[in-house]
């Protein structure tokens, strides 16, 4: 039986609606395949900034505690310093009372200053003995604490970089910064305390007048203060052993034969002059009378016993360790980011969805998965290395009394970029930072054995 085409009203051998439903079939899923791959790039680029992002955080947070590890021995050295100062400040009170005791004895209507002088020269030396041992003590344990600060701070670097590195979890597994260079400690040595010395004497002058005894605190005082001002303070601002009772030098007080001598012409002249107006000058001897009276002012002077100088040994500060400079390899910190494969993973699935494969998924390029960056410690300064403004010409020493130790970032360059030299330093960290005892740490065998064949460690 046949069915008439008006009762059925549709020609199904010339109907074409659906037939574009076998090509939208394949077009779907290549449309698929293609926002899955558009997706794996959007993560691909995510995952590789938050890696450099990682990188560069543990880079510089390193070379920042190295900075500020550096900036705490400066800390240090001038609080050393200033309890140096101290007794620096003490003696050169000594020596300015001794001198004012001249002056005064010279100086018409002055001379009931010279007994409150003496006095105080006595005063002045009891605070010295009773300070002595305090002082030496002091030093001895600061010096102690700038070694225990040059050897920790690296490795706390290293623990604080980890740390950093933790805050990009997930995407990134961990990220390290280390220098072989550097985890053998910041790069100061021992300075000498004659350095040491010098320092506190430049303190001097300011705190010379706050120290003297308040009977002293009156306008007539103050012009003997003034007169020998400064005389002490040309003898006390390069240092000495006699002032610091430390390190090398002559123990007796300085030697101030220029000074005497011109004390000795004042008074002399005064005493002419006064018999010259009594009438009787003619028997005056003036060069006998300066013999005299320098005589006298070098037994005042020196009538104080010679300092007990110390060597010194074990209270000196630090100082940057010699061929150490701005730019050199121990002042590089090197950071490597591993990043997570999972977090990709999710895009090289759909496009092999998409693409109707049971191949396995492509596998991502080599050091997709790792960032590197590059950050150093530097002292802030212009010019070379041993101009004036950075670390002083000669033995002068200036980096380690300043607090100019500042940490940037730079670009990886050549033999700080190479991934073996990066991943063996994180390898070294990785090991020193695991807990495990070795013979139940196979991973921590692996990584000590991959930076021992990378050179990181011998």
């Amino acid at each position: 039986m046949t069915i008439p085409e008006a009762a059925s009203g549709l020609d199904w051998r010339r109907d074409q609606r659906g037939a574009v439903l076998v090509l939208g079939v394949f077009m779907g899923a290549c449309m698929v395949g293609l926002l899955w791959y558009l997706a794996g790039i959007g993560d691909a680029i995510i995952h590789r900034e938050r890696l450099q992002e990682a990188a560069d955080a543990a880079a510089f947070s390193s070379a920042a505690l190295h900075a500020r590890g550096l900036n705490l021995i400066v800390l240090v050295n001038l609080i050393m310093a200033c309890i140096l100062g101290v007794r620096v400040t003490l003696k050169a009170v000594e020596v300015a009372l001794g001198i004012a005791v001249l002056f005064c004895s010279i100086v018409p209507g002055l001379q009931p200053l010279a007994a409150v002088c003496t006095e105080g020269i006595q005063a002045v030396q009891s605070a010295i003995n009773a300070t002595r041992a305090p002082i030496n003590q002091t030093l001895s344990a600061l010096s102690k604490s700038q070694k225990a600060f040059a050897a920790l701070v690296p490795a706390a670097a290293a623990a604080g970089s980890a740390q950093v590195g933790s805050r990009y979890r997930p995407l990134v597994r961990s990220a390290l910064a280390a220098s072989p260079q550097s985890l053998t400690g910041l790069p100061v040595v021992e300075d000498s305390v004659d350095h040491l010395c010098s320092e506190a004497g430049q303190s001097v002058l300011g705190l010379l007048e706050m120290a003297l005894p308040s009977g002293l605190q009156t306008p007539a005082a103050k012009r003997v203060f003034d007169k020998v001002e400064g005389v002490v303070g040309k003898i006390v601002a390069s240092g000495g052993a006699f002032f610091c009772e430390l390190g090398s030098g002559a123990a007796t007080p300085p030697d101030l034969g220029a000074e005497t001598q011109q004390l000795a012409e004042q008074g002399c002249a005064r005493e002419q002059d006064e018999r010259r107006r009594a009438g009787n000058a003619s028997q005056f001897d003036v060069a006998q009378c300066r013999r005299d009276k320098q005589a006298e002012a070098e037994r005042r002077v020196h009538s104080n016993a010679p300092a007990r100088v110390g060597s010194g040994a074990g209270m000196t500060p630090k100082k940057i360790a010699p061929g150490w400079q701005n730019g050199v390899d121990a002042a590089q910190l090197n950071a490597i980011a591993l990043g997570s494969g999972a977090a990709l993973q999710a895009g090289a699935d759909g496009v092999r969805a998409g693409a109707w494969s049971q191949a396995p998924a492509p596998r991502g390029a080599a050091g997709a998965e790792q960032g590197f960056a590059q950050a150093e410690f530097f002292f802030d300064c212009q010019g070379r290395w041993s101009s004036a403004s950075c670390n002083g010409p000669g033995a002068s020493e200036l980096s380690l009394w300043h607090f100019r130790w500042r940490a940037r970032l730079r670009r990886c360059n050549a033999g700080f970029s190479a991934l073996a030299q990066v991943e063996g330093s994180a390898a070294l960290i990785r090991a020193a930072l695991s807990g495990s005892p070795m013979d139940s740490n196979p991973r921590l065998v692996r990584e000590l054995e991959a930076a021992a064949q990378q050179g990181v460690i011998h």
